[in-house]
């Protein structure tokens, strides 16, 4: 089980608060082009329209590199749809009014349809239509699809993030980013790399994840663009899916948010903060008070995670303008499960080098199995579709390789110690590490997309989470939550068998096939 809570508090100081709207002008003759564009629309202004005509077909390569970027009136920009697509990795197949080969994107008319397809999504769009399906799913568009001048244009970010690619505005160079979403292997080292080495410990990088992005859907500026970072810039729009999914799973992910109405007598949470939060995590909106703010907070996050997780805030944290929570409760069996027979005492050597007696589960069995010099691994799944990943030695590049799939299926004789693990922490001081610093700093966090009426500036204050864990014979039971508030059996058989036994220091992670770190920890002492 696992629970994170996020704590927001007043700023030492107060200020107005600024809503900053920037535009999409690329740089040189291309910001020209744009400008020129975006200011003449055919019909209103042909001459210029024209003009913009002109320079384009002068400087070509200005066109290849940002195609049409054209701000709507919903805020959102179109971009050919070749370019935003081509950049999502792999071939992609075009039908309508795209034809996509390797070499160039030319257009039809014949249909009115757009299919984009990548290794993960197939998404289809209809020009004029507000509607796109993604992996036959309906999906709203705040902008349709056109065609102007024989070229297809298609929201930006929504088609971008439908093919699971991010991204980024960098206000200093005035440019769009896209690139393929890289999942939580990367922060989930950069986490554990700042974590104590001489003591037992479990995490849930994947509730981090998602309680510091409720916490970006409130903030702009730098303030956003240094959590999005931090966390490789997850595509949000999927976490509800996600959810979903897990949650058929039996893996339950739980998101609240909590407003403080002694704090603030006319403030709440903004309309569009709350929509945002229900949409695409699921979460619902709260208002507590001085009196009960702890007690509300500790009551729901002992429910979402079957009483794993209890009393994470405490006095220290009553007065706390809001706090958003997110949970995680898994309980899963083995697909291979341990027979009881087959655990004993044996031997495990700490990292200090004292030697303890404890109990050994054992089995052999197929399993996926990775190994480079010091470094060996076994992956053992679970029912629900989840694996431990079980890492001797150096874990460098471990989740990467598991995610290019590097392991192989060998027949495995697994050694592996029962045991149980809870760990607490605020993650401030490694969050300010991994590059967020202006959501903590009084005068530069910027979260005024999150609360109307507030009159003051607020930044988070902390960043708690909660976990356990508990591995035995039959599965593991494991919880999680954050808050930023504010005998062994005789082998009769040709194959060679790989011994692998974990009686020393492992690292180990929960993990799904996409990537996603749900919890993740070392035991290096016998508990």
């Amino acid at each position: 089980a696992m629970i994170l809570v996020i704590t927001f508090s007043r700023c030492a100081f107060s200020q107005n608060r600024r809503k900053i709207w920037i535009p999409m002008i690329p740089l040189g003759i291309g910001g020209v082009y744009t400008i020129i564009y975006i200011l003449s629309p055919k019909g209103l202004f042909p001459s210029l329209y024209k003009m913009a005509e002109v320079i384009c077909f002068i400087f070509p390569a200005f066109m290849e590199c940002l195609i049409l970027a054209r701000l709507l009136p919903s805020n959102d920009s179109y971009m050919d749809l070749w370019q935003v697509s081509s950049a999502g990795g792999g071939l992609m197949d075009f039908e309508g009014n795209i034809f996509y080969s390797s070499e160039k994107c030319l257009p039809v008319k014949k249909e009115q349809i757009i299919t984009a397809k990548n290794d993960s999504n197939t998404i289809s769009l209809e020009i004029g239509s507000n509607e796109m399906t993604v992996n036959d799913e309906k999906v709203s568009l705040d902008t349709a699809p056109v065609i102007i001048d024989d070229r297809t244009l298609v929201p930006l970010r929504a088609v971008s993030e439908a093919l699971d690619c991010n991204v980024d505005w960098d206000g200093d160079t005035k440019t769009v980013a896209i690139a393929p979403h890289k999942y939580n292997e990367y922060y989930t080292q950069k986490l554990m790399e700042n974590l104590p080495k001489d003591e037992n410990y479990v995490i849930s990088p994947f509730s981090l994840e998602m309680a510091m992005m409720m916490a970006s859907e409130g903030a702009v500026g730098d303030t956003k663009q240094e959590i999005t970072k931090a966390f490789d810039s997850p595509n949000t729009s999927l976490y509800s899916q996600i959810i979903t999914d897990n949650k058929n799973k039996g893996i339950d992910i739980a998101n609240s948010i909590w407003f403080n109405k002694d704090s603030g007598e006319n403030a709440y949470f903004a309309d569009d903060y709350q929509k945002k939060i229900q949409s695409d995590y699921q979460g619902n909106a709260q208002s507590v008070t001085n009196d009960d703010s702890i007690e509300m907070v500790n009551e729901w996050v002992e429910k979402q995670t079957n009483g794993k997780i209890t009393n994470i805030l405490s006095e220290e944290n009553r007065g706390y303008v809001c706090a958003l929570a997110n949970a995680i409760y898994m309980k899963a069996d083995w697909v291979n499960k341990f027979e009881k027979e087959g655990t004993y005492k044996e031997t495990f050597t700490d990292i200090n080098g004292d030697e303890s007696e404890i109990d050994f589960m054992h089995q052999a069995a197929d399993f996926k199995y990775y190994e480079n010099g010091d470094t060996k691994a076994v992956k053992l799944p679970y029912e629900n579709g989840l694996s431990m990943v079980v890492v001797l030695g150096d874990t460098k590049n471990i989740l990467n390789d598991i995610h290019n799939n590097k392991m192989t299926s060998k027949l495995v004789d697994v050694s592996l110690p029962k045991f149980k693990a809870e760990y607490s922490i605020d993650y401030v001081n490694i969050l300010k590490n991994m590059g967020i610093e202006k959501a903590f700093d009084n005068q530069n966090a910027d979260f005024s997309l999150m609360l109307e009426n507030y009159p003051e500036r607020i930044k988070i204050d902390s960043v708690l989470q909660k976990a356990m864990i508990d591995v035995d014979e039959k599965g593991t039971e494991a919880a999680a939550a954050t808050v930023a508030v504010v005998p062994k059996s005789a082998l009769s058989v040709d194959e060679e068998v790989i011994e692998f036994r974990a009686d020393k220091p492992f690292t180990y992670y929960v993990l799904d096939d996409s990537g996603n770190v749900y919890f993740a920890g070392r035991y290096v002492k016998a508990a």
